[in-house]
């Protein structure tokens, strides 16, 4: 009786060792294998493109948003209902995938042109023309008799022109 409890228990000890080296070979899989798939669609948009980095995902799975703006457009607003949304770089933003599916919409709206204050005061011994089309030029004029300092762009026609591309 003694010999045929211990087959026993080696059987035993042998089958619930197999087992669990069995599972431990088994890659663990974080999310239910029944957890829903939403999808993720873009809406056309006009002055620019929106990518993300996946199509479809589970709730909370992570979504990067990738807007890229055509020449003279920056992001004006970005849709998506339920969603708090983190700019994480230039045109790019993240997002936790909500319980549903999800319609993302970017507009794009005219970057503002910068703008710049050029001020020129002469001291009497000459003039100072300011011409600013695409970009500023400082025009010198110095009255018979006076020069100015050694930084001058251009010289035509006896005038001194210091131009800075905008």
């Amino acid at each position: 009786m003694r010999k045929l409890f211990s087959i026993f228990a080696i059987c035993l000890c042998s089958l619930s060792l197999g087992l669990f080296l069995s599972g431990c070979n088994e890659e663990t899989n974080t999310q239910p294998v029944n957890e829903p798939v939403y999808q993720i669609t873009i809406d056309e948009t006009e002055n620019g493109s929106i990518s993300t980095n996946k199509t479809e995902a589970r709730e909370n799975d992570t979504i990067l948003l990738y807007t890229t703006p055509n020449n003279g457009y920056i992001v004006d607003k970005i849709s998506i209902s339920n969603v708090l949304l983190e700019k994480i770089a230039d045109n790019i933003y993240v997002f936790n995938m909500p319980k549903n599916n999800i319609s993302i919409g970017v507009t794009f709206k005219l970057k503002e042109e910068e703008t710049y204050n050029v001020n020129a005061i002469s001291t009497g011994n000459g003039e100072v023309v300011i011409n600013n089309d695409t970009y500023y030029a400082l025009t010198i004029i110095p009255y018979q008799f006076h020069k100015t300092d050694n930084s001058i762009t251009k010289i035509e026609d006896g005038e001194m022109t210091y131009q800075k591309q905008i």
